[in-house]
């Protein structure tokens, strides 16, 4: 009887999650328009498609069944708990260019200035970066 009661209720929270998402979709695509026709003619694009749809399921109540299994295997698919996911463990420092891995690199940027960076050797995935003036000594 438990699998039961998990199985209608992951139908159940599906379908809450699927109807908000209809809802809130349905009302942000009526608002997109910029005006009060945009909306109208919105309205109307919405309004025709789901009368044929109210018509043909008058019409034929075995399309109701198919509608109902259709919404039955969205909303399942909705509920789907969501996967843990792992993050990548960390990777060592590896420094590009040649260097060494664990030794400063340093890269002229231009104007005189160039930027430091060192790994922290507590922290494998930490570089400290500082700025350096190439010449101290020369004039402004």
């Amino acid at each position: 009887m438990k699998r039961l009661g998990t199985f209608a209720d992951r139908l159940a929270k599906g379908s809450s999650i699927l109807s908000v998402r209809l809802a809130r979709g349905t009302v942000a695509w009526l608002k997109a328009g910029k005006s009060v026709g945009d909306f109208l003619i919105r309205l109307g694009f919405l309004a025709l498609p789901l009368w044929i749809l109210w018509t043909l399921v008058a019409a034929t109540r075995a399309l109701l069944w198919i509608l109902a299994a259709v919404w039955c295997i969205a909303a399942w698919r909705a509920a789907q708990p969501a996967k843990a996911r792992t993050p990548p463990p960390p990777r060592p420092f590896t420094s590009s260019g040649g260097e060494e891995a664990g030794q400063e690199t340093h890269t002229e940027i231009g104007g005189g200035v160039r930027v430091v960076s060192t790994p922290d050797p507590a922290h494998p995935t930490r570089i400290h970066v500082r700025v350096e003036q190439a010449n101290a000594d020369a004039p402004r």
